[in-house]
């Protein structure tokens, strides 16, 4: 089971490999507390692999659900693999570490922590003379 603060985006990362015999389309579906999020699709030759991120906020305070489905479309096979994450909420006052560094897994956001303020906005000008 992973663990992040309330408010704080994560991800999940699939490797999928076609060990089988011919190519296929794969469609790989990111469920969390049954729900589907997101999906991915690719053709993939026989014998090759491809890696997908998908990232994602779970939401409320609790415990959820969560499940990577990468199914062969053409011929049906599935491979379905689950897990947890626990969002917890940050505690008043203990997150900002004051490093400069926005850390949004410790909970650090704008509204907490000096360490998430957004960067200036430069302009570049061109000057002809």
């Amino acid at each position: 089971m992973s663990t992040v603060f309330y408010g704080s985006s994560t991800y999940v990362k699939a490797k999928v490999r076609n060990t089988g015999n011919r190519s296929v389309n794969v469609r790989l579906d990111f469920w969390l507390d049954n729900g589907l999020k997101q999906y991915y699709t690719k053709y993939l030759a026989q014998g090759s692999e491809f890696e997908k991120t998908f990232s994602y906020n779970p939401g409320s305070v609790g415990t959820h659900a969560i499940k990577l489905n990468a199914t062969a479309t053409n011929c049906g096979y599935s491979d379905i693999r689950t897990g947890t994450v626990n969002v917890i909420k940050a505690v008043p006052g203990s997150v900002c570490n004051s490093n400069n560094i926005c850390e949004p897994f410790r909970g650090e956001t704008q509204e907490n922590c000096d360490d998430c303020a957004p960067a200036p906005i430069y302009k570049e000008t061109n000057v002809i003379i």
